[in-house]
């Protein structure tokens, strides 16, 4: 009876590997006869099934009946969310499985083809619908398919692994997959990639972690392969400031512009380190103020002599030093000036140098005008006016100064092309820039004309 049993089962198992392969057959015929609602449903079955899901005539078949559903209108209704992702598995799997090249005349040197131009199709319209995770599958199916070209038919029609690496470490980054980001990019950096952008993003995503040393390594290793590229620099500077350490670039820009002492960008970021460090004195500068005006309360508002003498000596201090800061500033911000200016001297199309020289007299030597308007007193009215005239005149006086470096900058951005979508973001992201600064300007310099003009064309640009 033992015997009878295994033989029975023994026999199912044959039974159910027929059937299976019947369902290949089967999936032939109903191709042959362009019959796709049975064919895809039995090479389905196939495709699931031990015996023959490694099959290669199994994935020839399966390659062929999605490649017919896909290409033919008549069959739209079979296509599914799925369908694409299907047809690249099997081209992929019938190539893969094909040992005995049997199938490769199809499948090697069409189907795999067309297999990757429909992924890339199907990541690049992910892309454009900001799914990135469907993004990245689809640019990670090509990539697995670049090998497979044995003809190098990808290659001439621009489907390189640098293009589709690019485009997965970008669409991970913004997804926040870092570790994929990392991982692509870090492909890029090996294939001596021309983009200081690919440092910045695999710099960022090991700053993100936490692991500031190696994110200070990679941003090293581009500015070393990109020694002038501004964005880098910055970066680089970014990472120094919070961490206290802004001498070392400044040390940094100072030992390259010994070398090299006409060059625009150096002297451009040397500008913007006396600039952050002026920005960061004005920030104390305030605190400090702050703190002093709220110690004068307590000493005010104190009964007890002793504690009233600690708050006024607390408040003198602080004033004392907040006024410290408050020179410290302008020192820095005068430095930061003489290499703007420089920056512009060497590049006079050097937009960022003209803007920077606008914004920093607006920045600095504007609020030390402001403080001493805002301290003004006069024993009459006409006393105080006078007194406030003067510091107006000379406000006014530095306003225009800094309206022409504005009006320069924007002077350069429209020049600047407009012959692709990055280009015409960037001209219109700069533009916006400059009129948000203008508008803010001319609020200062109570020109209401000149501020409804400027928020009129702002309003039309977003």
């Amino acid at each position: 009876m033992r015997k009878l049993v295994l033989i029975l089962a023994a026999t199912a198992t044959l039974q159910t590997a027929y059937a299976q392969r019947s369902n290949v057959e089967s999936a032939a015929v109903y191709l042959r006869n362009l019959e796709m609602v049975d064919a895809k449903k039995a090479i389905d079955e196939a495709a699931t099934h031990d015996d023959t899901k490694d099959d290669p005539k199994m994935w020839y078949y399966r390659t062929a009946i999605y490649d017919t559903i896909l290409r033919n209108k008549a069959y739209s209704a079979l296509v599914d969310n799925n369908t694409v992702e299907q047809f690249v598995l099997a081209a992929k799997g019938c190539v893969t499985s094909d040992t005995k090249k049997r199938y490769d005349w199809y499948c090697g040197s069409q189907a795999i083809i067309q297999a990757a131009f429909d992924a890339y199709n199907a990541g690049w319209t992910a892309l454009q619908a900001k799914d990135y995770t469907k993004t990245i599958k689809f640019f990670e199916y090509v990539t697995a398919t670049i090998p497979l070209d044995k003809d190098g038919q990808l290659k001439k029609n621009n489907l390189t692994e640098r293009a589709i690496y690019d485009a997965i470490y970008r669409s991970a980054y913004v997804d926040q997959k870092y570790d994929i980001a990392r991982t692509y990019s870090k492909k890029l950096i090996d294939m001596d990639y021309q983009s200081p952008i690919v440092y910045y993003i695999n710099a960022e995503t090991y700053l993100i972690n936490g692991d500031t040393a190696k994110g200070l390594e990679v941003v090293e290793l581009g500015r070393n392969r990109f020694p002038t590229d501004k964005d880098l620099i910055n970066y680089e500077l970014n990472i120094y400031l919070n961490q206290g350490k802004q001498s070392i670039l400044l040390s940094k820009i100072n030992e390259a512009l010994t070398n090299n002492p006409d060059n625009a960008t150096l002297n451009y970021v040397r500008g913007n380190i006396y600039d952050k460090y002026a920005s960061e004195c004005l920030s104390n500068a305030r605190k400090a103020a702050d703190e002093a005006e709220k110690a004068d309360k307590k000493a005010k508002a104190e009964k007890v002599p002793a504690n009233k003498t600690k708050f006024q000596n607390q408040a003198k201090n602080l004033r004392t030093k907040s006024d410290s800061l408050y020179k410290a500033m302008l020192t820095n911000a005068n430095l930061a000036e003489t290499n703007y200016k420089k920056t512009v001297e060497l590049n006079p199309d050097n937009m960022d140098g003209y803007y920077a020289l606008g914004a920093l007299l607006n920045n600095y030597e504007n609020v030390l005008l402001v403080n001493k308007m805002n301290a003004v007193t006069g024993a009459t009215q006409a006393e105080y006016d006078k007194k406030y005239e003067v510091l107006r005149k000379q406000q006014l006086e530095l306003l225009n100064k800094s309206l022409k470096y504005f009006n320069d900058a924007l002077a350069i951005v429209e020049t600047m092309p407009e012959s692709d979508e990055n280009l015409k973001a960037e001209k219109k992201r700069n533009t916006i820039l400059i009129y948000e600064s203008l508008k803010s300007l001319y609020a200062n310099m109570n020109d209401e004309a000149k501020f409804m003009e400027t928020k009129k064309k702002l309003d039309e640009l977003e």
